[in-house]
């Protein structure tokens, strides 16, 4: 049965976004922390263990924060906009 509340579009669009943003981490972090895992055992190495203390199941939010705090490197003589397009224009 499907239940349906009578809220409006933007409410119900808002609910949904949330309900999303709210599971998708949730999901996510085991997937990542078990592809680790396994990549490490197939590469016959130990793998993620010391970030979050037990078992390193901290280490997909430690690479995530890496991958936040990267900035954008561009040479001073490179024309801006195109060194930015660049891979998107060659990739695409």
């Amino acid at each position: 049965m499907i239940v349906v509340l009578a809220i409006g579009f933007w409410a119900g669009l808002a609910l949904k976004i949330g309900i999303m943003a709210a599971i998708v981490p949730v999901v996510a972090l085991p997937i990542i922390f078990a592809e680790l895992k396994l990549s490490a055992h197939m590469q016959h190495r130990i793998g993620p263990y010391f970030a979050g203390g037990r078992y390193g199941w901290a280490q997909p939010l430690a690479d995530g924060l890496k991958f936040f705090q990267k900035e954008d490197l561009v040479p001073d003589a490179a024309d801006k906009m195109v060194y930015k397009i660049a891979p998107y224009l060659v990739l695409g």
